[in-house]
């Protein structure tokens, strides 16, 4: 990431450590695939699993401050964030088909529920932070204001983000999860074993032979 750009805040990973966060990703990426062409769970189940893997992963990749990279530094405050984070993603996985009888509206919400939702919405807005940058957590934060001050208490809040499928695991995060990793892994392949390359210099020396029978037709 550095070597394209410059404000790139990627932590840098170096002997077996580098090989441990290749071998998460490599695992992540093969879950992706068998999640979109075989796994029959809820759309809910596949969802949070996918974000609890994310969050794994973002925090091992993205540090607090682009200012403090060190190489094959990962502090106490990224492991607490990336395991609260991934923790509450991952209950909401495992423990779906019980909550989906208990939760059946904003009105069940206890101060557990409550807890798990937060700490899951917290941590996912602060790996888009250092993802993407402060600006978009601002929009999102002037959101939650506006949404606290028409009288919205904050249980119903995070059912909302947390537990529906209106929130965090919306339309952008379905359509992510089930089309673009997919995608993006393809294309990492394809470049890696140089088929990309091919097919690049196939249509060069196609068109150039094709507009060259053309105009010399």
């Amino acid at each position: 990431m550095k070597k394209f750009d410059l404000e790139s805040n990627t932590r840098i990973w170096e002997g077996w450590r580098k090989w441990v966060v290749m071998s998460i990703s490599a695992l992540f990426a093969a879950y992706c695939i068998w999640s979109t062409l075989y796994s029959v769970a809820g759309i809910e189940e596949r969802l949070t699993a996918f974000l609890g893997c994310i969050i794994v992963l973002g925090y091992l990749n993205y540090p607090m401050n682009k200012k403090r990279v060190r190489v094959n530094a990962l502090h106490w405050y990224d492991i607490v964030l990336m395991v609260a984070g991934a923790s509450a993603f991952f209950y909401y996985c495992f423990e779906y088909k019980n909550l989906v009888m208990v939760l059946t509206s904003a009105s069940k919400m206890n101060f557990w529920f409550t807890a798990v939702g937060v700490v899951g919405v917290l941590s996912l807005m602060e790996l888009c932070r250092r993802c993407v940058g402060l600006p978009i957590l601002c929009v999102v934060g002037g959101l939650l204001v506006y949404t606290f001050s028409i009288g919205l208490s904050l249980e119903r809040v995070i059912y909302t983000l947390f537990y529906g499928t209106s929130g965090v695991m919306g339309t952008p995060i379905n359509v992510c999860a089930k089309f673009i990793v997919v995608f993006t892994i393809f294309g990492a392949f394809l470049e890696r074993t140089g088929i990309s390359n091919f097919f690049i210099n196939f249509n060069h020396y196609f068109f150039n032979f094709l507009f060259g029978k053309l105009f010399n037709s």
